[in-house]
């Protein structure tokens, strides 16, 4: 997915794209110790605005993974909707000294967050749409639960144990532990 910087129009230029469902999992498939995996193809909605050193790209990346929920352990499919806000900047040649702050050196790029450089003219946002969308996830995921402990999901799980707890909603510690004779 590959733009061209000198060609955004003023008006700005909308990018409605997908990214190949392939390449997300065979990425996701690096990592160790997870089990999530994209069961639809990234959805790409941005608006890229020209500035002084790039363009500025604002939008989502929407989604479908499946994954094992954290509560009940068992295989769920969940709409993932990540929000995109990133500075695309020229970096300077190595060795040009540039009088105009706008653009940056490899010294001045590193640890730089939302901001991607690039040289010449073209940007490549495929890889840096696949980070975010890797790194809005959690290993750890779990539906929220209802006012009544229960997922809101499922609507069957209220605890690990697959009880109630017995603790209303707002109840505090103290009082808990006030109930089990602790003083």
């Amino acid at each position: 997915m590959k733009i061209r910087v000198s060609d955004i129009p003023a008006a700005g230029l909308k990018i409605n794209d997908s990214i190949p469902l392939e390449s997300i999992n065979e990425r996701m498939s690096n990592g160790r110790g997870q089990d999530i995996k994209f069961v639809s193809a990234p959805k790409v909605e941005l608006l890229a605005e020209k500035t002084a050193s790039g363009a500025q790209v604002s939008g989502h990346v929407r989604s479908r993974v499946s994954q094992e929920c954290a509560r009940c352990c068992e295989r769920i499919e969940r709409d993932l909707d990540i929000p995109i806000d990133l500075q695309l900047a020229a970096r300077a040649a190595p060795g040009e000294e540039r009088e105009d702050a706008e653009f940056v050196s490899d010294d001045e790029s590193a640890g730089d967050i939302g901001v991607v450089f690039f040289d010449g003219d073209h940007v490549d946002l495929e890889d840096v749409l696949n980070e975010s969308l890797i790194l809005g996830l959690s290993l750890y995921w779990s539906p929220t639960c209802d006012n009544q402990g229960r997922c809101t999901l499922c609507f069957k799980h209220r605890d690990q144990f697959g009880k109630s707890s017995g603790a209303k909603p707002g109840t505090s510690l103290g009082a808990l532990l006030k109930k089990v004779g602790v003083n």
